[in-house]
């Protein structure tokens, strides 16, 4: 619409200056010709997109909530693991009582007392065992597999790479349960 305006006051203009009467339709002309007769738009489009400074914000924003949010996330895991370990110890315990109301003595072997064949607990990242067990005594343990990342479990400084119980019940270490 300026550019029109524009235009048409130039040919105004250039009108009053002629001199030569052949000079004005030429002008006249070209003008309505030209590009500059067309309405141009007044306002321009807002540009899209992001700055780079707005992309490192948001990376930075990322990455710390990265940082926090990662460990978090491994500890939770390894104490999921774990209830999974102190569940196997357990139901093992409860095995060898079982077992003992039935016999004279607990069973060092796990699958006799009616522990399933397989030694490691069911997300398996301990395995378990009887690694004592006399007539009026026993320890079951779970012991977390190499590798599997449950040798970095800690509670309150204490290790809990290795869970265990015994007859009477004592779990340790006691900061793990």
């Amino acid at each position: 619409m300026i550019a029109y305006i524009q235009a048409d006051r130039l040919a105004e203009h250039t009108a009053r200056r002629a001199t030569h009467s052949w000079k004005l339709p030429f002008l006249l002309h070209i003008m309505q010709q030209s590009h500059l007769h067309q309405e141009l738009p007044v306002h321009r489009q807002a540009q899209t997109g992001f700055t780079l400074i707005e992309v490192m914000i948001v990376a930075a924003v990322v990455a710390i909530l990265a940082a926090i949010a990662i460990p978090s996330y491994d500890r939770a895991m390894r104490k999921t693991r774990r209830a999974d370990a102190q569940a196997a110890l357990v139901n093992m315990q409860l095995l060898q009582e079982k077992w003992r109301t039935n016999n004279s003595t607990y069973s060092s072997d796990a699958t006799q007392v009616g522990a399933p064949a397989s030694t490691t607990t069911v997300y398996k990242y301990y395995t378990f065992s009887v690694p004592t067990a006399t007539a009026s005594t026993f320890t079951v343990q779970a012991a977390s597999i190499a590798g599997m990342g449950q040798q970095n479990d800690t509670q309150s400084g204490t290790s809990c790479a290795t869970l265990t119980v015994d007859q009477s019940g004592t779990r340790s270490p006691a900061n793990c349960w």
